[in-house]
């Protein structure tokens, strides 16, 4: 397959394999060649990452340490409401962290992991 770089492409041009990329141009002026060849190769790794045709380098994987928040909720006996109350957030907080919507971090994360190693010591310090 051959490809080649558009420098004045007509409006909404797509460039082959691409998955939808079209020619990109900052303030009018073309993208240098070496830039887009690296962005272009970019986009096709993502496009076979995603369709399973190539594993992701170990090294551009990141990991995210997450706590599981309904696990911990449930070993201080508490509803959501009174749970957020006890944390101090609120209960769409509680909610999207329990669900994996977000992740709790900073303060929160530490607060929650301190919960789930001594359950009824911080609840009744929170209380």
């Amino acid at each position: 397959m051959q490809e080649a770089l558009i420098v004045n492409p007509e409006p909404g041009a797509v460039i082959a394999g691409t998955g939808g990329f079209g020619p990109t141009h900052m303030r009018g002026k073309a993208m240098k060649e070496e830039l887009f060849a690296d962005l272009l190769s970019s986009a096709k790794e993502m496009v076979a990452i995603e369709k399973g045709e190539q594993e992701p380098k170990a090294d551009s994987v990141h990991v995210f340490d997450t706590v599981d928040v309904k696990a911990i909720r449930e070993t201080t006996g508490k509803s959501r409401d009174e749970f957020a109350t006890l944390i101090g957030t609120s209960t769409e907080t509680v909610k999207s962290w329990e669900t994996k919507r977000r992740n709790p971090a900073g303060p929160a994360q530490k607060l929650l992991k301190l919960i789930q190693a001594h359950p009824e010591t911080m609840t009744s310090m929170l209380e």
